[in-house]
């Protein structure tokens, strides 16, 4: 029960959530310590409590090919399904770097193209380090190279993402605008001094550039957390991001627990002693339904 996909969940791509990760690593990564201690009974919500305490990204590493924690909360994601709209808010934040990668590839592997590409294409600008851990050892990268890793190659770290178009094809039916680089207004403004023979002044402006963008990084790098955050940073984290979920799950629980309400106050009326039976139930499927999950039906008498 522990590794099946949520019940309410629906198929992606054609599948199973939990197929777009290929079967060897699926095994690998259920078999795993982290898996069955740190990702049993995890929302959405406590999810995020993991995610800001990773601090590294990658697949599988060693020589028993054993699964890093990023890896694991990936398969996890694509297990409990939690709306698309508040994973793309784990992309949105800056204050973790970790947790936006893992936004990042849960949305390239979930999402669909265009949508792909309005997330993941801003992170373009986001040159934070990474640490990556891979079965050769430990190795360095950019927040920007794993997006572009993700927006252009077939595969990443032992899965095969889904088929995304060429961005060109996207624009060409209309579905995307033309995507402006940063680098066009740098351009624009060494123009004129081209222009005027200034090549020292362009050669000066794009070594000032450099030394902005290296600053930059390093002030990215410098300015991002520590790697233990309180769980108190990590709750006030979680309102933030996940309040669209709550009120969808808030409004889907109110629709559904009206005609369950009206019954059980006739069976209230009707059984006298047997109230507390039904009054048990209904709390549970309070509970429930702010963690998400289907509500449990109560048997006649």
């Amino acid at each position: 029960m522990a590794n099946r996909t949520d019940v309410l969940a629906q198929n992606v791509h054609g599948t199973d959530p939990q197929n777009l990760v290929e079967h060897l690593l699926r095994q690998r990564i259920q078999n795993s310590r982290y898996w069955k201690e740190h990702c049993f009974g995890l929302d959405a919500e406590t999810l995020i409590e993991k995610a800001v305490k990773i601090d590294h990204i990658g697949s599988t590493f060693g020589g028993i090919r054993k699964p890093t924690p990023f890896i694991c909360l990936v398969l996890k994601l694509l297990q409990i399904q939690p709306p698309l709209d508040a994973v793309i808010e784990y992309v949105k934040q800056d204050e973790h770097k970790y947790l936006r990668a893992l936004g990042a590839f849960y949305t390239r592997l979930v999402g669909d193209p265009v949508q792909v590409y309005k997330v993941l294409e801003p992170l373009y600008n986001d040159f934070r380090k990474l640490a990556v851990r891979s079965p050769s050892g430990w190795e360095l990268s950019h927040m920007d190279e794993l997006v572009d890793m993700l927006l252009r190659e077939e595969f990443a770290w032992e899965l095969t993402l889904p088929m995304l178009p060429r961005r060109r094809l996207l624009e060409s039916s209309g579905k995307l605008a033309p995507r402006v680089s940063l680098l066009a207004g740098l351009a624009a403004e060494d123009a004129p001094r081209v222009a005027s023979g200034d090549e020292s002044g362009g050669a000066r402006a794009g070594a000032d550039t450099f030394s902005e963008r290296s600053g930059g990084r390093s002030a990215a790098s410098a300015a991002s957390p520590g790697r233990d955050e309180d769980r108190a940073s990590a709750a006030a984290l979680a309102d933030r991001l996940l309040a669209k979920q709550r009120a969808a799950v808030a409004a889907a629980a109110s629709a559904g627990a009206a005609p369950a309400e009206a019954g059980d106050a006739g069976r209230k009326r009707g059984r006298g002693a047997s109230s507390s039976d039904s009054l048990s139930v209904e709390e549970w499927n309070k509970r429930r339904a702010e963690l998400g999950m289907a509500p449990l039906r109560s048997g006649r008498s």
